[in-house]
């Protein structure tokens, strides 16, 4: 696995790690935060390597089977220097309910290399199933992927010591998520300082990126009416990972790239 693989895969895996206890849940009917149009990009790399991008959009996607829905977009792409020895450019799609942001519909279309992979997820979540290709699987109330999980982070309630719970279903498995607010503190970004809230998940996941009880992972969220994420900082047992925020495109204020990788 590559180190741009790797920090697609740690920022999806963040919104899946499972955790154990009790907390105000975020789940239900909201009103989101986040506005059509908005365009998050985030410059990524490993042990300080830059490596690519992701960058994130969110669309009215208008009534989509039947239920009034948004259409978030996430490209993870390589930049063109790391391109010349391996070239990713994976796009991920999410569209999930306006009023519960519980999923309808999830695609993955990787491209890595010679590698590619497309599967679509359907969810029905009045009968708690979620289909991919010809395969059922059986989810929990208010299934959602990973990338509408982290849209439900950004609506919840936050305040510090709010635990976040959601529950979210990727490739056939259901991962209940909690995160904690710890604390609010000032992020310095290219772009200047902003007060932002300091989260991290509460994790039992062990494996090949992930080894329990050495490695860490810390999201700022900013302190505002938007919610956007600031930086996430990922220390692994093969390194560390990072993800800024680079460029904003939305209400409230904007963060205009300087350059590009």
């Amino acid at each position: 696995m590559t180190q741009l693989r790797l920090i697609l895969a740690v920022i999806l895996i963040l919104t899946l790690l499972p955790g154990v206890g009790s907390s105000e849940r975020s789940d239900g009917a909201m009103n989101p935060i986040f506005h059509h149009g908005e365009e998050l990009i985030y410059e990524v790399a490993w042990m300080g390597i830059t490596a690519g991008t992701i960058t994130m959009r969110i669309a009215d996607q208008g009534n989509f089977e039947g239920t009034p829905a948004y259409r978030a977009e996430v490209v993870g792409e390589t930049t063109p220097g790391f391109s010349r020895f391996f070239k990713v450019q994976d796009v991920i799609i999410s569209i999930f309910s306006k009023s519960t942001l519980d999923s309808i519909y999830f695609s993955k279309n990787i491209r890595e290399g010679k590698y590619r992979k497309f599967r679509e997820t359907w969810f029905d979540q009045t009968k708690l199933l979620a289909r991919s290709d010809s395969t059922l699987s059986v989810t929990l109330e208010h299934a959602k992927d990973p990338i509408a999980c982290i849209f439900a982070l950004r609506n919840a309630p936050l305040a510090e010591g709010v635990v976040v719970q959601l529950n979210s279903h990727a490739d056939g498995k259901n991962f209940p998520v909690e995160i904690k607010v710890e604390r609010r503190e000032i992020v310095t970004l290219a772009s200047g300082a902003r007060s932002a809230f300091l989260c991290t998940p509460l994790p039992t996941w062990e494996g090949r990126v992930f080894e329990k009880g050495q490695s860490t992972v810390t999201l700022w969220v900013s302190d505002d009416e938007y919610r956007v994420p600031l930086k996430i900082r990922m220390k692994v047992k093969i390194g560390s990972l990072n993800a800024d925020l680079v460029g904003r495109r939305g209400p409230g204020w904007e963060i205009a790239r300087e350059k590009p990788l």
